[in-house]
Protein backbone atom coordinates (compact mmCIF):
# COMPACT_ATOMS: atom_id res chain seq x y z
CA UNK A 1 0.00 0.00 0.00
CA UNK A 2 1.42 3.54 -0.69
CA UNK A 3 -0.50 6.71 0.92
CA UNK A 4 0.14 9.69 -0.77
CA UNK A 5 -0.91 12.35 -2.59
CA UNK A 6 -1.33 12.76 -6.05
CA UNK A 7 1.32 14.79 -6.59
CA UNK A 8 4.49 14.16 -9.06
CA UNK A 9 7.19 15.41 -5.96
CA UNK A 10 5.66 11.77 -3.90
CA UNK A 11 7.13 9.66 -6.38
CA UNK A 12 5.05 7.16 -6.58
CA UNK A 13 5.93 6.16 -10.39
CA UNK A 14 9.00 4.39 -8.60
CA UNK A 15 6.68 2.00 -6.68
CA UNK A 16 5.06 1.03 -10.42
CA UNK A 17 8.32 0.20 -11.31
CA UNK A 18 9.06 -1.84 -8.78
CA UNK A 19 5.59 -3.45 -9.15
CA UNK A 20 6.78 -4.37 -12.37
CA UNK A 21 9.47 -5.67 -11.92
CA UNK A 22 7.91 -8.30 -8.89
CA UNK A 23 5.43 -9.12 -11.49
CA UNK A 24 8.42 -10.00 -14.28
CA UNK A 25 9.53 -12.35 -11.53
CA UNK A 26 6.48 -13.71 -10.82
CA UNK A 27 4.90 -13.86 -14.00
CA UNK A 28 7.78 -14.21 -16.19
CA UNK A 29 10.31 -16.45 -14.22
CA UNK A 30 8.21 -17.94 -12.23
CA UNK A 31 9.56 -16.84 -8.75
CA UNK A 32 7.38 -19.43 -6.58
CA UNK A 33 8.76 -17.88 -3.47
CA UNK A 34 6.72 -14.33 -4.01
CA UNK A 35 2.69 -14.65 -3.72
CA UNK A 36 2.20 -10.76 -4.95
CA UNK A 37 -0.62 -9.15 -3.59
CA UNK A 38 -2.77 -5.97 -5.05
CA UNK A 39 -1.23 -2.86 -5.40
CA UNK A 40 -3.38 -0.22 -3.55
CA UNK A 41 -2.23 3.04 -4.48
CA UNK A 42 -4.46 5.88 -1.89
CA UNK A 43 -3.64 9.55 -1.52
CA UNK A 44 -5.49 13.05 -1.13
CA UNK A 45 -6.91 14.02 -4.64
CA UNK A 46 -8.43 16.90 -5.66
CA UNK A 47 -10.47 17.10 -9.05
CA UNK A 48 -10.00 20.98 -9.05
CA UNK A 49 -6.15 20.18 -8.84
CA UNK A 50 -4.58 20.05 -11.79
CA UNK A 51 -1.61 18.21 -10.80
CA UNK A 52 -3.59 15.70 -9.01
CA UNK A 53 -5.44 15.28 -12.33
CA UNK A 54 -2.59 15.20 -14.53
CA UNK A 55 -0.71 12.92 -12.19
CA UNK A 56 -3.45 10.44 -11.80
CA UNK A 57 -3.76 9.92 -15.44
CA UNK A 58 0.01 9.79 -16.06
CA UNK A 59 -0.16 7.07 -13.03
CA UNK A 60 -2.76 5.10 -14.83
CA UNK A 61 -1.39 4.96 -18.05
CA UNK A 62 1.91 3.31 -16.63
CA UNK A 63 0.13 1.28 -14.45
CA UNK A 64 -2.02 -0.14 -17.54
CA UNK A 65 0.81 -0.54 -19.36
CA UNK A 66 2.59 -2.99 -16.79
CA UNK A 67 -0.86 -4.88 -16.53
CA UNK A 68 -0.84 -5.46 -19.64
CA UNK A 69 2.70 -6.80 -20.58
CA UNK A 70 1.46 -9.47 -18.43
CA UNK A 71 -1.94 -10.13 -19.87
CA UNK A 72 -3.71 -8.62 -16.53
CA UNK A 73 -6.71 -6.69 -16.27
CA UNK A 74 -6.21 -2.66 -16.52
CA UNK A 75 -6.04 -0.84 -13.12
CA UNK A 76 -9.36 0.41 -10.89
CA UNK A 77 -10.01 3.82 -9.91
CA UNK A 78 -12.34 4.12 -6.16
CA UNK A 79 -13.65 7.28 -5.63
CA UNK A 80 -15.04 8.02 -2.12
CA UNK A 81 -18.94 7.89 -3.82
CA UNK A 82 -18.07 4.47 -5.27
CA UNK A 83 -18.74 1.04 -3.49
CA UNK A 84 -15.01 0.29 -1.78
CA UNK A 85 -16.35 -2.50 0.04
CA UNK A 86 -15.53 -4.54 -3.03
CA UNK A 87 -12.55 -3.99 -3.00
CA UNK A 88 -11.81 -5.64 0.73
CA UNK A 89 -11.36 -8.91 -0.32
CA UNK A 90 -8.65 -8.29 -2.97
CA UNK A 91 -7.15 -6.53 -0.96
CA UNK A 92 -6.20 -8.87 1.23
CA UNK A 93 -5.17 -11.90 -1.03
CA UNK A 94 -2.28 -12.52 -1.79
CA UNK A 95 -1.74 -14.18 -5.28
CA UNK A 96 -3.88 -11.47 -7.09
CA UNK A 97 -1.61 -9.12 -8.46
CA UNK A 98 -3.93 -5.79 -9.70
CA UNK A 99 -3.06 -2.26 -9.59
CA UNK A 100 -5.53 0.16 -7.70
CA UNK A 101 -6.19 3.57 -7.07
CA UNK A 102 -8.14 4.83 -4.05
CA UNK A 103 -8.82 8.85 -4.06
CA UNK A 104 -9.40 10.81 -1.17
CA UNK A 105 -10.28 7.85 0.97
CA UNK A 106 -12.12 8.70 3.91
CA UNK A 107 -10.61 7.61 7.80
CA UNK A 108 -12.54 4.17 7.67
CA UNK A 109 -11.12 3.16 4.21
CA UNK A 110 -7.60 4.17 5.72
CA UNK A 111 -7.73 2.25 8.95
CA UNK A 112 -9.05 -0.38 7.09
CA UNK A 113 -5.79 -0.07 4.31
CA UNK A 114 -3.38 -0.20 7.78
CA UNK A 115 -5.25 -3.59 8.85
CA UNK A 116 -4.93 -5.74 5.93
CA UNK A 117 -1.38 -4.33 4.77
CA UNK A 118 1.49 -6.63 4.17
CA UNK A 119 4.02 -3.74 3.28
CA UNK A 120 3.50 -0.28 3.60
CA UNK A 121 5.51 2.00 0.57
CA UNK A 122 6.69 5.47 1.08
CA UNK A 123 8.33 6.72 -1.97
CA UNK A 124 8.99 10.54 -1.16
CA UNK A 125 12.58 11.60 -1.72
CA UNK A 126 13.84 14.03 0.24
CA UNK A 127 10.20 14.15 2.63
CA UNK A 128 9.86 16.41 5.77
CA UNK A 129 9.30 14.62 8.87
CA UNK A 130 5.96 12.71 7.87
CA UNK A 131 3.12 10.97 9.56
CA UNK A 132 2.26 8.20 6.95
CA UNK A 133 5.79 6.11 7.95
CA UNK A 134 4.38 6.73 11.73
CA UNK A 135 0.86 5.36 10.89
CA UNK A 136 2.15 2.37 9.09
CA UNK A 137 4.32 1.23 11.93
CA UNK A 138 1.62 1.97 15.06
CA UNK A 139 -0.45 -0.35 12.81
CA UNK A 140 2.38 -2.90 13.37
CA UNK A 141 3.22 -2.97 9.44
CA UNK A 142 6.52 -2.53 8.46
CA UNK A 143 7.61 0.49 5.75
CA UNK A 144 9.73 0.28 2.62
CA UNK A 145 11.09 4.04 2.20
CA UNK A 146 13.68 6.35 0.87
CA UNK A 147 17.00 6.75 2.97
CA UNK A 148 16.31 10.29 3.17
CA UNK A 149 14.26 13.06 5.23
CA UNK A 150 12.03 12.45 8.49
CA UNK A 151 12.17 8.28 7.50
CA UNK A 152 15.71 8.52 8.22
CA UNK A 153 14.32 9.67 12.17
CA UNK A 154 11.18 7.06 12.27
CA UNK A 155 12.32 4.26 10.81
CA UNK A 156 15.27 1.66 12.05
CA UNK A 157 16.82 0.07 9.16
CA UNK A 158 16.12 -3.43 9.35
CA UNK A 159 14.25 -2.93 12.80
CA UNK A 160 11.43 -1.36 12.02
CA UNK A 161 11.16 -1.69 8.13
CA UNK A 162 13.55 -0.99 5.15
CA UNK A 163 15.63 1.92 3.67
CA UNK A 164 16.24 2.13 -0.01
CA UNK A 165 19.14 4.36 -1.34
CA UNK A 166 17.76 6.92 -3.78
CA UNK A 167 19.19 7.44 -7.51
CA UNK A 168 17.74 9.42 -10.06
CA UNK A 169 15.81 6.99 -12.43
CA UNK A 170 16.28 7.18 -16.28
CA UNK A 171 13.14 7.11 -18.35
CA UNK A 172 13.79 4.04 -20.26
CA UNK A 173 15.93 2.34 -17.90
CA UNK A 174 13.49 1.95 -15.16
CA UNK A 175 14.22 -1.23 -14.82
CA UNK A 176 18.09 -1.05 -14.35
CA UNK A 177 17.45 1.61 -11.72
CA UNK A 178 19.17 0.40 -8.16
CA UNK A 179 16.49 2.22 -6.42
CA UNK A 180 13.93 0.57 -8.71
CA UNK A 181 15.64 -2.79 -7.81
CA UNK A 182 16.48 -1.99 -4.01
CA UNK A 183 12.31 -1.59 -3.45
CA UNK A 184 11.46 -4.52 -5.22
CA UNK A 185 13.81 -6.60 -3.58
CA UNK A 186 12.72 -4.76 -0.20
CA UNK A 187 9.04 -5.95 -0.70
CA UNK A 188 10.09 -9.20 -2.27
CA UNK A 189 11.81 -9.82 1.21
CA UNK A 190 8.81 -8.99 3.18
CA UNK A 191 5.91 -10.58 1.53
CA UNK A 192 8.17 -13.77 1.08
CA UNK A 193 9.15 -14.14 5.10
CA UNK A 194 5.55 -13.65 6.81
CA UNK A 195 6.58 -14.24 10.35
CA UNK A 196 9.80 -12.07 10.27
CA UNK A 197 7.19 -9.67 9.13
CA UNK A 198 5.12 -9.88 11.65
CA UNK A 199 7.88 -8.75 14.40
CA UNK A 200 9.29 -6.04 12.56
CA UNK A 201 6.13 -4.63 12.57
CA UNK A 202 5.92 -5.55 15.90
CA UNK A 203 9.09 -3.65 16.79
CA UNK A 204 7.85 -0.61 14.68
CA UNK A 205 4.96 -0.37 16.95
CA UNK A 206 6.59 -0.27 20.13
CA UNK A 207 9.02 2.41 18.48
CA UNK A 208 5.94 4.87 17.82
CA UNK A 209 4.91 4.07 21.40
CA UNK A 210 8.42 4.46 22.84
CA UNK A 211 9.68 7.50 20.69
CA UNK A 212 6.83 9.39 19.30
CA UNK A 213 4.19 8.49 21.45
CA UNK A 214 1.81 11.12 23.72
CA UNK A 215 3.53 10.12 26.82
CA UNK A 216 7.11 10.43 26.05
CA UNK A 217 6.00 13.62 23.94
CA UNK A 218 4.42 15.33 27.49
CA UNK A 219 7.49 14.13 29.04
CA UNK A 220 10.05 15.58 26.39
CA UNK A 221 7.80 18.70 26.59
CA UNK A 222 7.78 19.07 30.30
CA UNK A 223 12.01 18.78 30.74
CA UNK A 224 11.88 21.51 27.68
CA UNK A 225 10.51 23.70 29.73
CA UNK A 226 11.72 22.62 33.00
CA UNK A 227 15.18 23.42 31.09
CA UNK A 228 13.81 26.87 29.75
CA UNK A 229 12.73 28.01 32.72
CA UNK A 230 16.28 26.86 34.56
CA UNK A 231 17.79 29.12 31.94
CA UNK A 232 16.09 32.30 32.55
CA UNK A 233 16.06 31.85 35.66
CA UNK A 234 20.13 32.09 35.70
CA UNK A 235 19.98 34.51 33.12
CA UNK A 236 17.76 36.92 35.05
CA UNK A 237 20.60 36.17 38.22
CA UNK A 238 23.32 37.19 35.92
CA UNK A 239 22.44 39.88 34.92
CA UNK A 240 20.62 41.37 37.93
CA UNK A 241 23.78 40.78 39.60
CA UNK A 242 25.75 43.30 37.82
CA UNK A 243 23.25 45.93 39.30
CA UNK A 244 23.06 47.56 42.84
CA UNK A 245 20.20 45.07 44.33
CA UNK A 246 17.21 47.28 45.61
CA UNK A 247 17.90 47.81 49.46
CA UNK A 248 21.10 49.17 48.64
CA UNK A 249 19.71 51.66 45.90
CA UNK A 250 16.86 52.67 48.53
CA UNK A 251 19.32 53.10 51.72
CA UNK A 252 21.77 54.94 49.48
CA UNK A 253 18.69 57.01 48.07
CA UNK A 254 17.57 57.38 52.01
CA UNK A 255 21.36 58.70 52.85
CA UNK A 256 20.88 61.47 50.20
CA UNK A 257 18.09 62.44 51.50
CA UNK A 258 19.26 63.38 55.17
Amino acid sequence: VSLNRFERKKNVALLLHAYDLLLDRVVSKGDLTIKLPPLIIAGGYDPLNVENVEHLAELRTLADTILARYNLPRSKVYSPSSDQDSTSSATTQEGNASIEFHLSVPNTKRKQLLSVACVWCYTPHREHFGIVPLESMDAAVPVVAIRSGGPMETIVDGVTGILVDYEPIIVGQEKQSATVCGFADAIAKLISHPEQTAEMGQRGKERVHEIFGMETFQKQWWELLEEAQSRGRKRHDRICSSYPSLESSIARSLREML
